[in-house]
């Protein structure tokens, strides 16, 4: 059993599956690729201090960038996502249509016709498709997150124990 993995290129590092659940239309699993976001990654992202505090009359006062939050967030999720089985979408009509088609870089693609993203995520496909759904993000993160407690030895925090 290892009981260490490490990547001196973080991006080398293709993650773990984790089952999402089943798609509610053809019932198949659906499931994604998660990889840990290193400390040197996360830092790149986090950037400078994402929050002011400022004296006032009582104490002090904590003022939160919430775009800024949820743009971090966004970025994190798009670093820790790396692939997916049985994610698929549906093009509803013909603007959606172009834009996929240009994100996933095929010319196939017909309205109301099911098409997959697996295999298909590249940066610009994540950021959207992560942007248009931020609770999928919230939850790819909290797997990254899970993967970075497992890599640092905390299995049991890692396991939800």
């Amino acid at each position: 059993m290892v009981l260490f993995k490490t990547y001196g290129n973080p991006a080398a590092d293709m993650g773990e599956w984790f089952e999402f659940g089943p798609d509610p239309d053809s019932g198949r699993i659906v499931r994604f690729r998660v990889r840990r976001i290193p400390a040197s990654v996360e830092r790149a992202i986090r950037g400078r201090q994402n929050m002011q505090v400022r004296s006032v009359k009582g104490g002090q006062e904590v003022t939160v960038d919430l775009d800024r939050e949820r743009s971090i967030s966004l970025r994190r999720a798009v670093y820790a996502l790396v692939d997916s089985e049985n994610f698929d979408g549906q093009a509803e009509d013909s603007a959606a249509v172009a834009l996929y088609s240009k994100l996933l870089e095929v010319g196939d693609l017909e309205v109301g016709k099911p098409f997959t993203f697996d295999k298909r995520w590249a940066e610009g496909v994540r950021e959207h498709v992560l942007g248009e759904f931020p609770a999928l993000a919230a939850w790819i993160i909290e797997r990254a997150e899970r993967l970075q407690l497992k890599a640092s030895g905390d299995e049991e925090t890692a396991e939800g124990n």
